[in-house]
């Protein structure tokens, strides 16, 4: 069976600044308010995820990510308003790109490799 795979990357002066890992990592954070826990989650380091938050706030022209100090439980990380919307976007993309590809692969070439 022939299947068509597609991928997005949002980049910025010729370096990639969102992807699919990197809307994986701002979902995790949502989830669980922390970048620890949520490197934890996507298996990555607590390093690394800093770095990719790093360059997305660096990237997106404002603070997508942002420390949140003291408080009842300690502080944390949050996903800003802007952070949302470039998620809810990405994956709003994300699906008429699915939606495409899979009208593409029922073209007629691919499904005579098919019989």
């Amino acid at each position: 069976m022939i299947e068509l795979k597609a991928r997005i990357w949002v980049n910025q002066d010729g370096n990639s600044f969102l992807g699919e890992g990197r809307i994986v990592l701002l979902e995790s954070i949502i989830k669980y308010g922390s970048i620890t826990k949520a490197s934890k989650e996507i298996k990555i380091s607590y390093k690394k995820a800093w770095k990719l938050i790093d360059s997305i706030n660096s990237s997106s022209g404002g603070t997508v990510v942002e420390r949140v100090v003291g408080g009842k439980g300690g502080g944390g990380t949050v996903v800003t308003q802007q952070g949302k919307l470039l998620i809810e976007e990405y994956r709003r993309i994300q699906t008429r790109l699915n939606d495409f590809i899979k009208a593409e692969s029922q073209s007629e070439i691919f499904q005579m490799t098919n019989d």
